[in-house]
């Protein structure tokens, strides 16, 4: 039998190891490029992304034509979303991740072909561009400049392989491989032209002297713009006038040849990221360091070079005009050349046509690639000449550069003024499929796009974006919001940041048609306003006196609404005093009659939304939101009134001679829906990925965990539920909550029933259910995290169905202190508070006649339940009080003491200033004690035994 032998070419082994090294570098630069993939929202450029490729293709073309960029980009993402079939943020940034992890192997087989040779430049070069902050920063922003690197490389290195073919079949490959990536690359981005120009340029001077090597870059040339040049015939109408305007608008300086070099460099090495921490900021900095060291060193050899050349030259007689033999072109030559031409071109336009905001190298990272090919081969030149220990502090240098911006990249908040995350999550939950969200900026409703099916859960749930027709008012921007405003409401996230013409225009056109229920500030330069159209109501008078303003009547519609976020809306009529100077702010609650509150609105100044007539009469209507979720039942619609500058409102006088500081506006019947409500819609701050349930009862999450403030042992923190019926007939079941420590034991908890009234076996089918439970955290409960869980079960507390996870809690524990410190004044007997505390003594200090400082001392007997203040107060011979400092103990300090974290035998500081008045009359005191806020009764105060009243009396200092 004959023997067959295999025709197949054997990879030598240390090609099989270049590859399998080239495959775990690419699975590196994979796992930097996908690791928070959508912690950073979406911003400005990134929303215009979005925008354009979820138009139609045709539409999308006419809209790039008057953008600043080509649109082939747009166009591969729009079919990129259609795959993934949503346009979320990890569809969006999964395509920018895919190009920027192919741009690592392209980038070395582009390096192979300058440096056939050298192995470890190519290696060199692939390792800097995997952990580039740079590279990583573009291959997860939603953006054309990744793909823009890409076609660059992959044209630069069919450009190369086309001057240099090994075989005519190798030279048409590289030639077709050059048109057509380079003519995706000008169709991607309007700079990359800079590049085959670089080209152009190299190969006319290294050949100067062989015309006919330019003929296929010269016909190359010319094919790429014919094929280029209807775009330019069709775009250059529509661009050229935006890029005047965006100029103008822009207002950018521009930058002077050092700034413009050193920004460059820097974003090459290690990123343009937010600087970090001053202590580590200087690390981005010590890439650049290596990369000037590797100039000067180059430069260095380079002179001595020339210098040992010339001499020897002079010693053989031949002059510098002498023939010399011909030399290939020098791969490093034409890096530079690729490098610095496009650097010249764009130093240029920055000088002519100043456009230049924060990041703007992000035009010129197609030359990225040359950068990076240039520093890997000093490296290796250093190598060879200075050895191993030169070149490893370089190289370590350019790697802490680098490992300092992708530390800050991982880390730092970006665009926080552009998250309209919190923003389009509110909308989702408070609006409904008929209302509409008026944008003024494209960019706007590509962050809807983008973000509202996320939180839908994959359910496409309104409200839907609408673009302005104009970016000035007229009578199309107006019908426009009539026509919102008859199919439902209006969501208008006005931008403010830049004139804020339009959106004054718009905002005043719809208080003169329809009332305001939600206006809240989201960061400095966004704010959300929403509006819907008004109902008639009665007036009744109401006449509640709270000082600097009356409120005379109010009005309000309808008596019955649904728990589906209806409107109640709220016609006031203000009679303002004359004297007022500081602003007033509104507060609106819906509560039951057990004074829990299920809807609120806070609004500022008060008359935001009305005109003052001349004798000083506001009517302004407003609205609240009624949410999905309340029990059904009476509620009462109330009203205080507060100095914008303080937390406390004023008391309101009522006809009656009553004084409270929640005036009760109206009362109304909350009823359930027609329809099931969806999910989407309930105000959970904390949604579950997946419903849990249980006994037929679905949890969807929670609210009233807030991360940046955890709670402190000791106190009650408040906690609703969101639960939907799933049940056809659903039974009576009751509910438990716990807080668990890591090795699953309960540490706080609740059970029973919080809706009294409102009972499972009477919900509805697909009922959506808000149950709000109060979880007291002991006094000794340690700081740490813990596992919230919530289930059912039946009226006697046995039969409990498996817990439900819902989420994870922090607490905080303050410090305790247990040695007994030595007020200036002590009292000897204390008075004791209750069984609770005792006041060992005070300082007392003054305040160069304006205040007095006063510090007490307690000794706690045992944790005050429920939660009690300290009252200072200042009385008058009569017992009036002149001022006061009501506070939570120890509240005015770094860290409060409420007395539900007391722990026996600890002291307490607790210290208080207490403002005096102008005139000081005789025989005044101060009093002090401990009170329940939410009752105002106060806690009885012995001495040795003997009762006291309520307070002890601190003499004021003469």
């Amino acid at each position: 039998m004959k023997s067959v032998v295999s025709n197949t070419a054997r990879v030598p082994d240390d090609q099989r190891t270049a590859r399998l090294w080239i495959v775990a570098l690419t699975l590196l630069a994979l796992v930097l490029r996908i690791m928070r993939l959508d912690w950073q929202p979406l911003w400005w450029d990134e929303g215009y992304s979005v925008y354009f490729a979820t138009e139609s293709l045709t539409r999308m073309v006419l809209l790039t034509a008057r953008d600043i960029h080509p649109p082939l980009y747009y166009a591969l993402l729009h079919g990129w979303l259609d795959l993934w079939g949503n346009a979320g943020p990890i569809a969006l940034r999964s395509m920018s991740v895919l190009i920027g992890v192919a741009t690592v192997p392209a980038l070395w087989w582009a390096a192979n072909g300058f440096f056939p040779g050298r192995r470890r430049v190519s290696f060199l070069a692939v390792g800097l561009l995997v952990v580039s902050p740079m590279h990583v920063f573009y291959s997860q922003e939603v953006r054309m400049y990744g793909l823009e690197m890409l076609l660059g490389l992959l044209s630069t290195g069919f450009f190369w392989r086309m001057m240099h073919p090994s075989s005519r079949a190798d030279f048409r490959r590289a030639w077709l491989g050059y048109v057509l990536t380079t003519l995706f690359a000008l169709y991607t981005e309007y700079y990359v032209a800079f590049l085959p120009g670089a080209h152009l340029l190299w190969a006319l001077y290294t050949w100067r002297k062989q015309p006919a090597k330019w003929r296929p870059v010269l016909t190359a040339d010319a094919l790429i713009a014919l094929a280029y040049l209807p775009w330019i015939l069709y775009a250059a109408p529509k661009l050229i006038p935006y890029i005047d305007q965006k100029i103008v608008a822009d207002n950018d300086r521009p930058l002077n040849l050092l700034s413009y070099l050193g920004r460059h460099v820097l974003a090459f090495s290690a990123g343009h990221v937010p600087a970090m921490s001053p202590a580590l900021d200087w690390l981005r900095y010590v890439g650049v360091g290596s990369v000037l060291l590797l100039v000067g060193l180059g430069g260095a050899r380079w002179f001595l070079h020339r210098t040992k050349r010339k001499a020897t030259d002079t010693a053989l007689g031949v002059s510098d005009s002498g023939n010399r033999p011909f030399r290939l072109p020098s791969a490093t030559s034409a890096l530079l050349a690729f490098l610095l031409v496009p650097v010249v071109i764009g130093f240029g336009l920055n000088l002519r046509l100043p456009f230049f905001p924060e990041g703007g190298e992000r035009v010129l990272l197609f030359v990225m690639p040359y950068f990076l090919l240039l520093v890997a081969w000093g490296v290796d030149r250093t190598f060879d000449a200075a050895g191993l220990g030169t070149a490893a502090v370089l190289l370590g240098m350019l790697l802490l550069g680098a490992g300092a911006g992708l530390f800050a990249f991982y880390t730092v908040a970006r665009y926080s003024e552009n998250d309209y995350r919190p923003l389009i999550r509110q909308v989702t939950q408070q609006g409904a499929d008929e209302d509409t969200v008026f944008t003024v900026f494209p960019w706007q409703v590509g962050y809807w796009r983008a973000y509202a099916p996320v939180f839908g859960r994959g359910e496409q749930h309104g409200p839907w974006p609408v673009l302005s027709p104009s970016p000035a008012w007229n009578e199309q921007v107006a019908s426009t919001l009539d026509e919102a405003l008859r199919q439902g409401r209006v969501w208008f996230p006005e931008h403010l940041a830049l004139g804020a013409i339009l959106e004054t225009q718009a905002e005043n056109y719809l208080a003169e048609r329809a009332i305001n229920f939600e206006d809240r500030w989201y960061t400095t330069t966004t704010r959300l306003s929403a509006w819907s159209q008004g109902q008639s109501s009665t007036p009744r008078s109401l006449g509640a006196d709270f000082g600097p303003v009356q409120l005379a009547s109010v009005g309000v519609a309808p008596q019955e609404v649904a728990s589906a976020n209806q409107v109640l809306d709220i016609n006031f009529v203000w009679q303002v005093n004359p004297s007022l100077d500081d602003p007033l702010g509104v507060t609106l609650r819906l509560q039951d009659g057990n004074g829990t509150v299920w809807a609120n609105r806070d609004y500022q100044p008060l008359g935001l939304w009305g005109d003052p007539s001349p004798d000083g009469q506001i009517q302004e209507d407003v609205g609240l939101l009624v949410p999905p979720g309340l029990p059904p039942g009476p509620y009462a619609v109330v009203a205080g009134v507060g100095y914008v500058d303080e937390e406390s409102l004023l008391p309101a006088r009522t006809p009656a001679g009553d004084e409270e500081e929640l005036v009760t506006l109206a009362n109304v019947q909350v009823v359930e829906p027609e329809q099931p409500v969806s999910p989407i819609r309930l105000p959970i701050q904390w949604p579950l990925a997946e419903p849990e349930e249980r006994d037929g009862f679905a949890f969807l999450g929670y609210a009233g965990y807030v991360p940046d403030a955890p709670p402190w042992s000791g106190e009650t923190i408040r906690i609703v539920l969101f639960v939907q019926n799933r049940n056809s007939s659903p039974v009576h079941r009751e509910l438990y909550v716990s807080l668990l420590d890591k090795d699953g034991a309960g540490v706080a908890g609740w059970e029973g029933w919080p809706l009294p009234g409102y009972f499972t076996e009477q919900w509805r089918p697909g009922a959506l259910v808000q149950l709000p439970v109060e979880i007291y955290l002991p006094a000794g409960l340690s700081a740490g995290e813990y596992t919230l869980v919530a289930g059912f079960q039946d009226a006697s507390g046995s039969g409990r169905s498996k817990p439900a996870v819902l989420g994870r809690l922090s607490t905080r524990r303050r410090a305790a202190t247990y040695e007994r410190p030595q007020p200036t004044t002590q009292l000897d007997p204390p008075p004791q508070f209750g069984t609770h505390a005792r006041l060992i003594g005070y300082d007392l200090h003054d305040g160069d006649g304006d205040y007095v400082d006063l510090v007490l001392y307690w000794e706690v007997l045992q944790t005050l339940l429920p939660p009690h203040h300290v009252f200072v107060h200042l009385d008058g011979p009569a017992g009036n009080t002149l001022t006061q400092d009501d506070a939570v103990p120890g509240g005015h300090g770094d860290t409060p003491a409420p007395t539900g974290s007391w722990l026996p035998g600890e002291f307490i500081t607790d210290a208080h200033r207490l403002p005096l008045p102008a005139t000081m009359p005789d025989g005044v005191k101060i009093r002090v004690g401990l009170y329940d806020p939410e009752t105002g009764v106060r806690l009885p105060v012995f001495v040795e035994g003997a009762a006291k009243g309520d307070a002890v009396e601190i003499p004021l200092l003469p």
